[in-house]
């Protein structure tokens, strides 16, 4: 009754017990990269676009990866900070959404401080804290702008010193080279709606003026700098005012300066804008005349007054010193945007500003960590410190302005013959008789040919 029970086992080899491995010190990454990359490009000499948003804005403070000192014991949550900021580049959009800024400060403040602020990675942050009024884009500069820098680290704080709006906590730079493709540089920066991208690619013989027009029609660019460019000409503004009004293009301000092929009616087309336009503010070195109706005629010289109208426009120029606009003329572009915006109120834009500045040099594969980030620093703090001679016209909307009537050539009345003389002149020419022509020479009357 109480005997086992027997089962019916099938006679097969036992399985090896196999041990489980345990990976310790590893995070979990994302299988699958969340930003799709265009595939490595190669232009006529064989250069190789790069990744420039893998790349960190600076060196990596590696004082910070060691152990702390002998007496100090850090908490549990700045060990754990510490440790996310190491290993940032496994940090996805959707672990972000799992806990809340006061979460992730401690680990952005550490991942600043250690350098490794990758371009993805600020544009993660971005776009999930970017609103919270404790988030910084860079780690606190103090100190002075020195003429002589002994490490790139020193370069790099007289560089934000330099180019840093000092109220702005949100004011992010980056450096980019001439080999990047312009096409993955719009799709990714596209992607940070809360944001105002500011772009300077001036001086960039490089670029087409497809890359540029590219580089405008980006939905978060605000403010551009195009200028001493070739690809720049009046074709090129008549294309960008075509972006403009269908807002394809949600420029506020652009600076058009050293363009040889750039003329006074590709300046105009840009002035003339239907109100879908955004554009409200224009820096050029064509000068455009003001005077309305008959004052043209009776002066000798334009005298281009304070705030003067552009006839036919809702625009003015700023040419007098009395008028607090021109100090516009010397600012950077993200000092323009912060004067326009804080002082002015003449716009209405996301406190962050993400401000890029192209360079026409080549970043190889063979180039070290410090020799790029070297270079990228000295050329940004070599551009900010650079004097400017002339100051550009500059031109501001004004929408409650009243519009100046233009003046306008008057074109002198055609008058047309009868039907029936010029029937008759033209019966005339078709006979076949030969006009005799009087001879005005005397030589050829007397003595022949």
């Amino acid at each position: 009754m109480f005997t086992k029970k027997k089962y019916s086992r099938k006679q097969t080899r036992r399985k090896p017990l196999k041990r489980r491995v345990i990976r310790r010190k590893q995070i979990l990454r994302p299988k699958d990269d969340p930003f799709p990359y265009e595939k490595p490009s190669f232009d006529a000499s064989g250069v190789a676009s790069y990744a420039w948003m893998n790349v960190t804005s600076g060196c990596l403070n590696k004082s910070l990866f060691e152990s702390p000192k002998i007496g100090i014991a850090p908490s549990l949550r700045q060990i754990c900070a510490k440790a996310l900021a190491a290993n940032a580049d496994s940090i996805c959009p959707s672990y972000l959404k799992e806990a809340s800024w006061e979460c992730w400060q401690l680990v952005w403040e550490n991942i600043l401080q250690q350098g490794m602020d990758l371009p993805t990675l600020f544009r993660s942050f971005a776009a999930a804290f970017g609103g919270e009024s404790s988030f910084r884009s860079h780690t606190p500069v103090e100190g002075i702008i020195e003429r002589v820098h002994g490490t790139i680290a020193d370069r790099k704080r007289s560089a934000l010193l330099t180019c840093l709006i000092p109220t702005n906590l949100k004011h992010r730079l980056e450096n980019v080279f001439s080999n990047v493709s312009v096409f993955d540089f719009s799709a990714f920066v596209g992607t940070l709606r809360d944001s105002c991208t500011i772009i300077d690619c001036s001086r960039m013989p490089v670029f087409t003026s497809s890359q540029l027009l590219a580089l405008c029609n980006i939905p978060t660019v605000k403010a551009i700098d195009i200028s001493y460019n070739q690809a720049v000409d009046d074709q090129f503004l008549y294309t960008l005012n075509t972006c403009l009004v269908t807002r394809k293009s949600q420029l506020k301000l652009i600076r058009v300066c050293g363009c040889n092929a750039v003329t006074n009616r590709g300046i105009m087309a840009l002035l003339e804008a239907r109100e879908e336009s955004l554009l409200i503010y224009i820096e050029t070195n064509n000068r455009l005349a003001t005077e309305s109706m008959f004052i043209s005629r009776f002066m000798a010289e334009l005298d281009l007054s304070d705030d003067a109208p552009i006839p036919g426009t809702r625009w003015k120029a700023i040419t007098s010193d009395k008028s607090s606009f021109t100090v516009l003329g010397r600012c950077s572009l993200a000092m323009k945007i912060h004067f326009l915006l804080r002082v002015k109120r003449f716009i209405d834009v996301p406190d962050l500003l993400w401000d890029f500045k192209f360079f026409d040099k080549v970043a190889g594969h063979d180039t070290t960590t410090e020799e790029f980030h070297d270079s990228a620093w000295r050329l940004r703090l070599q551009f900010a410190n650079m004097r400017k001679t002339d100051i550009p016209y500059m031109y501001i909307k004004d929408e409650d302005m009243t519009v100046v009537p233009r003046l306008v050539n008057p074109q002198k009345p055609k008058i047309s013959a009868h039907p029936e003389l010029k029937a008759l002149v033209s019966g005339s020419n078709s006979s076949g008789r030969k006009m005799k022509h009087v001879k005005t020479d005397a030589n050829l009357f007397f003595f022949g040919a």
